[in-house]
């Protein structure tokens, strides 16, 4: 380092007088002193002093305080393994803010605070141990006390340091401040973690409900009880709820857990019911010769011979002596018989009740487990309708209610059915049996039957005990559904039964390992605690208050001609070694307080005195040449806060990279599988590393504290307010800003503000990482196996069973049917709004993840429009007869060349020599049954069809992509006369019997009728799909679409098979029923009956327009895909490439604590920057950081000689640093002659100091940005 010369010259005269050094006193001097200062804290002028941080009290406190976080995790750990946890969620995302807060921040900003509080407890056992050491009860070296400097030592080797001088009060302050900082508040970042726990919760049920009164159960049971069990064999819809495939539930009820969880099971009390069926064969069963085709007479054995025709004998099933008859026919038969042979069987079924334990999934109530609590018992004939229920089985139909009307005259004596379309109409349930190699079926239970096996119609049929078991577990199924049909009435009233709700839920949880570390750490921290108590308990400063500042420090020093010795050792770079060989002592002399540095033995002291002496009179000349080594503290170089701001942009830059890095990359990989380590690599690391950076602020700004008063003093001029008052060093840093703004300085108040926010960049980042699930692509290649075209010569089978829709009632209807209603899932590669040509997924069925590609989607719609009565290019007629049993109804359409094309109801007649009442044509005519007296609707929805009379071409083809619909509001008046409309021998051919009606004498009709042509529409999209296909989303690509293949367009003619004209179900009505397909799936989709409700308004036209369409898409992508064989395949396979979506859980940020983090360290940044670019040159040759460096300061001072002939007037520190307070003297920091006649660098009073700030210019520059002499 260079070295900078400044040469001062004064005259004799300046030089003030120079007091001769004292003489040294005897051993009994010394010996007297060192009891005086035993005696200290009982007679100095009464006065005890100590900071209220060092109060047992204070100290007690804390240790209580510590005690109860060691009780509060102690409770928190034993009501977590009590009850799996703190706080339940349904999901880890799923905790309010508050709560997330409260566990998983709230600890570390606890333990943020606690090690701020510890701070302020260590930096005052640290900056008074000097006093302390002073007036204690044995001697120390001046190397123990005056030259101390804990407050700025680097944290981790305080206590070693101090355990070598066996000061154990800063040994025990120290290492509690290290637990705490470096142990307890990165581990109390890990204690509390969210994960999967199991929870139990008792709770109350609603008795088992009752079946229905067998006199009301026909009003439950109905047709749909046979298509709900064609839904479940074949389409898997799920069962109702408390069902099996082999039993049925009485249903409870119960209230919602408080948390509920995935997974989630109740336990309780029900009663089970199942059927049993005993199959046998017949004692004989032949064909009667000369019988009719199908004729069988059958003999069982017991005593029950009956005669039954089967004209389908493939699963033909009666009731025959109350028991089932069952005929299989063999595929084969032999040329030598006259009859084909086959295989029958006699079944006695039981029905069986038992209570039983039942384990059910919530909210669905999915039967799980179930426990025998009783024995099994006959369900009586007063339970349950077992007549009923055989008839629905065997019939496929519902009979009618009791003392429904079955005769009538005319059709307005013909009273609706109490069923909807989806209740009475039996679908063709042959599409299935056929992919399997089957044969039609003539029954429903046969058909469910075969469902719940794999075996071919060769083997089953053939084989007995094939059949008994598969007719067993159908009429098992049947009847359970029956049961949860049935099963609508009240438990009984005003009574609970008790039951436990399990759950799989997220949890805050305490992670036991490092909670017990936690405790382990705080019971160290409260032994500390306690003796540190126990040390201080009597212990006491003998001043009225703190030594806080440098003029409190001269008060004391300049008393007892203490300062001597310090005269010559103002530009000493260490003055460890100076003191090695003294003594200090605060002692009292005449009732006022004052340091005393003694040597430790003759001989050092008279070298001692000898060597300070020489400094002495070398120093002595009036032209002076000072030799000055300008340093700062390692913390304090350039290098070093280079270094630090290295680190945090290093920091900063690396959680940006890893922000932005996560937000492209999916997250992280997690560091481990097990929780501890999670926690350590997650929270622990990252909290450590916001805990190294604090020690380091706080070391420079208490440097800065002690620097910040000769900073002020070297400009000169400076207020004693400002420099020598100033108590910076008594209060931690965190605590400074405050003071330091109120006095101007502002980067030390910076750099406080900085420490504060190194506390919140320790709660960032103990939260800054968190776990997520994610999706994670990975490349695969799917196997394109089929073109976008159809076999022609099944779209031209139009009924054909390889479409499923033969008679109109087919597998599309089924599956959108189950779909409606019970939410069973749409076939692979299928949506609500189109089908999507499949693709094959290698491996896909062994395993759990989705996929995503792209593939040609095809969407078959219609565009509806609202007819009108008159004045469009598109009308209709509809008008009633006179007693409204008729309506006449067509539609006419004026196409853009002119052509007035006209459509009709499709009726099926082509007979136009039957005359009808009011002249209408037969193929205008629809009929319509029931009493329309009062307000009622009607509504159909149907394919239209060209007239029969006038067959033309261009009504074939205008009538051909179309349908119409009406829904008409009613209010009819009839007359009170009968009178007869149409005789018998003039309808006798339409079936209907028509007699005495009464005719209409008002009529008031609001009408919607809607015309819908069909249109298609096909793209290419990218499509997320689970292993099974089935469609989870579905996006169009942009500049995708193309024209479909005709082959698949024609499947709409497929469609208006299955929508045809639903027969005699058009009835008025004042129920809301819906008598065909399309309005039913109006209602079901919309979830609202308002379309069928007479007593609600017409819907907008638009609106339903779109519901229609809606209806037909589903039934167009149904219809596709239950005929997926019918796609043409490639010559070729195409390589489709797509991506594997892995779900797991990775690391990411979390955004908040990702920018808290962000904001602090570049704010941390700024100010460093700042601090360290701005810090002045080096200026002092040793830091201001002990008694003894800042005493060598002010030594051979004018100023402190003056305060020292005010001490000596017994005034007390206290009452000389307020008088100076009070003064308006002036004190720099500079070259003065001191009062030994030497030139000297330190505190003088002005005008006696020439002030490093007022030096001339080019020596301050040079000052400025050199190291050198002054």
């Amino acid at each position: 380092m260079s070295i900078t010369t400044v040469h001062l010259h004064h005259s004799p005269s300046d030089v003030p007088f120079i007091r001769s050094p004292p003489s040294e006193g005897s051993q009994s001097e010394a010996k007297e002193a060192r009891a005086q200062v035993r005696c200290m804290n009982h007679h100095v002028v009464g006065k005890k002093w100590r900071p209220w941080t060092l109060h047992p009290v204070t100290l007690l406190s804390t240790a209580l305080f510590t005690l109860g976080i060691i009780g509060i995790l102690e409770f928190l750990q034993r009501y977590s393994d009590a009850n799996h946890g703190i706080i339940f969620a349904t999901k880890r995302d799923a905790f309010s803010t508050g709560w997330n807060f409260l566990f998983l921040t709230f600890p570390t900003l606890l333990a943020v605070v606690y090690s701020t509080w510890w701070s302020w407890i260590d930096l005052d056992v640290k900056r008074l141990q000097p006093w302390f050491e002073l007036i204690g009860n044995r001697t120390k070296k001046a190397c123990c006390s005056l030259v101390l400097e804990y407050p700025v030592e680097f944290l981790a080797w305080v206590p070693i340091r101090a355990a070598k001088r066996r000061q154990w009060a800063v040994v025990s302050a120290s290492l509690t401040m290290v637990l705490v900082l470096w142990v307890v508040t990165p581990l109390q970042s890990g204690i509390f973690n969210i994960g999967p726990v199991t929870t139990t919760q008792n709770v109350f049920v609603s008795p088992p409900a009752r079946l229905l009164p067998p006199s009301l159960q026909s009003r439950s049971l109905d047709g749909s009880l046979l298509n709900t069990a064609y839904g479940v064999t074949w389409l898997g819809q799920q069962l109702p709820p408390f069902t099996q495939p082999e039993f049925a539930l009485t249903p409870f009820s119960w209230r919602e857990p408080r948390t509920q969880g995935g997974n989630v099971t109740l336990v309780a009390n029900t009663t089970l019911y199942r059927a049993d069926l005993d199959c046998f064969a017949p004692a004989s069963v032949f064909s009667p010769p000369k019988a009719v085709s199908g004729t069988l007479v059958v003999d069982d054995g017991e005593g029950c011979n009956e005669t039954t025709r089967a004209n389908n004998q493939n699963g033909f099933v009666t009731l025959l002596c109350k028991k089932y008859f069952i005929v299989w026919q063999y595929p084969r038969a032999s040329t030598n018989e006259s009859h084909p042979k086959f295989t029958a069987r006699f079944c006695t079924t039981r029905y069986y009740s038992q209570p039983v334990q039942a384990n059910v999934s919530i909210p669905d109530a999915r039967v799980l487990e179930t426990i025998p609590q009783g024995p099994e018992t006959a369900v009586p004939d007063d339970v349950f309708n077992a007549t009923l229920f055989e008839l629905v089985v065997t019939k496929g139909s519902p009979p009618n209610p009791p003392g429904f009307p079955t005769n009538f005259t005319s059709l307005q004596e013909k009273v609706p059915r109490p069923f909807d379309v989806s209740e009475i109409t039996m679908l063709n349930h042959d599409f299935r049996e056929r992919q399997r190699g089957y044969p039609p079926l003539a029954s429903i239970l046969a058909d469910i039957a075969i469902g719940s096996h794999n075996l071919t119609f060769d083997r089953f049929v053939t084989d007995t005990g094939a059949i008994d078991a598969a007719s067993r577990n159908a009429q098992q199924l049947l009847f359970a559904l029956a049961i949860s049909m049935m099963a609508d009435g009240e438990g009984e009233a005003g009574s609970t039964h008790p039951a436990v709700i399990t759950s799989s839920l997220q949890a805050i949880q305490l992670v036991r390992g490092i909670t017990y570390s936690v405790q382990a750490v705080l019971g160290m921290v409260v032994l500390l605690n306690v003796l540190l108590a126990g040390w201080y308990y009597k212990k006491f400063l003998p001043f009225g208050s703190g030594p806080n500042s440098i003029a409190f420090l001269v008060a004391l020093a300049s008393r007892h001609n203490f300062l001597e010795y310090f005269k010559p050792l103002d530009r000493e770079p260490d003055l460890v070694s100076r003191l090695r060989c003294r003594q200090a002592t605060l002692q009292n002399h005449g009732g006022y307080l004052s340091l005393s540095l003694d040597s430790v033995d003759e001989q050092d002291a008279v070298q001692g005195s000898t060597k300070g002496r020489g400094l002495i009179k070398d120093r002595a000349r009036t032209q002076e040449q000072v030799h000055l080594n300008y340093v700062w503290p390692r913390e304090l170089k350039l290098s070093t806060g280079f270094g630090f701001l290295l680190v945090l942009c290093l920091a900063l830059a690396a959680l940006i990279f890893l922000e932005t890095w996560t937000r492209a990359n999916k997250g992280l990989a997690l560091p481990s599988n097990r929780i501890i380590t999670q926690q350590i690599v997650l929270n622990y690391l990252p909290t450590i590393f916001g805990t190294l950076i604090e020690p380091f602020l706080v070391v420079v700004c208490r440097y800065l504290c002690f620097l910040q008063p000769f900073e002020d003093l070297r400009n000169g001029s400076a207020k004693a307010s400002r420099t020598l008052l100033q108590k910076y060093t008594s209060l931690p840093p965190q605590l400074t800003a405050g003071a330091a703004i109120r006095h101007g300085h502002f980067r030390l108040a910076s750099l406080s503000f900085t420490t504060i926010l190194a506390n919140i960049l320790t709660i960032a980042l103990s939260g800054v990482f968190v776990i997520r699930e994610t999706v994670i692509p990975v490349e695969f290649e799917a196997v394109q196996v089929h073109s976008p075209r159809l076999n022609r010569s099944i779209v031209d089978s139009l009924g054909s069973v390889e479409f499923g829709v033969a008679s109109g009632n087919g597998e599309p209807i089924q599956l959108l049917l189950s779909n409606v209603t019970a939410g069973t899932s749409l076939p692979p590669w299928t949506t609500n709004d189109r089908y999507y040509l499949p693709l094959n997924i290698t491996g896909a069925q062994n395993d759990s993840s989705n996929y995503n590609l792209s593939t040609l989607g095809f969407e078959g719609t219609t565009d509806c429009t609202a007819l009108t009565e008159s004045s469009s290019n598109y009308t209709y007629d509809f008008s009633l007869n006179s007693d409204a049993t008729q309506i006449r109804f067509q539609t006419r359409e004026t196409l853009p060349n002119g052509t007035e094309v006209q459509c009709f109801p499709p009726m099926g007649m082509a007979d136009g020599t039957v005359t009808f009442s009011d002249g209408n044509h037969p193929t205008t005519q629809i009929f319509a049954s029931g009493n329309s007296a009062g307000r009622n609707a009607i509504d159909t929805f149907m394919t239209p069809i060209p007239g029969f009379s006038i067959v033309e071409y261009k009504n074939r083809f205008g009538c051909a992509d179309r349908f119409v619909g009406f829904w008409v509001r009613a209010n009819i008046t009839l007359h009170d006369k009968l009178s007869i409309v149409n005789g018998p021998a003039l309808t006798e051919n339409l079936g209907y019997t028509t007699g005495p009606s009464a005719n209409t004498t008002s009529v008031h009709l609001e009408k919607l009728v809607l015309g819908c042509k069909f249109s298609t529409y096909s793209a290419v999209y990218n499509l997320t799909v689970d292993p099974s296909g089935q469609v989870l989303n579905a996006v169009e690509l942009p500049n995708s679409t193309f024209a479909m293949d005709d082959s698949i367009a024609d499947v709409f003619r497929v469609l208006k098979r299955a929508l045809d004209y639903p027969g005699d179900s058009i009835t008025w009505h004042n129920d809301t029923r819906a008598r065909d397909w399309v309005s039913f799936f109006i209602s079901k989709i919309a979830q609202s009956d308002s379309l069928l409700n007479p007593a609600d308004p017409l819907p907008d036209a638009t609106e339903l327009g779109y519901q229609v369409s809606d209806v037909i898409r589903r039934l167009f992508a149904l219809t596709l895909a239950v005929n997926s064989d019918a796609f043409l395949k490639l010559s070729e396979p195409l390589q489709v490439e797509g991506h594997k979506l892995l779900v797991v859980n990775r690391v990411f940020l979390s955004g908040t604590m990702y920018k808290i983090a962000v904001v602090v360290l570049c704010i941390d940044i700024v100010v460093i920057l700042n601090i360290y670019l701005r810090i002045p040159k080096p200026f002092l040759p040793r830091m201001p950081t002990s008694i003894a460096n800042n005493v060598a300061f002010f030594a051979a001072s004018q100023f402190a000689q003056e305060l020292g002939e005010d001490t000596e007037t017994s005034l007390p520190p206290e009452e000389i640093v307020r008088r100076l307070q009070k003064s308006d003297k002036r004190f720099g920091f500079g070259k003065f002659v001191g009062t030994d006649g030497a030139v000297h660098v330190g505190i003088e009073r002005e005008p006696l100091v020439h002030s490093l700030g007022n030096l001339p210019t080019t020596t301050r520059r040079r000052l400025r940005w050199k190291s050198g002499q002054v």
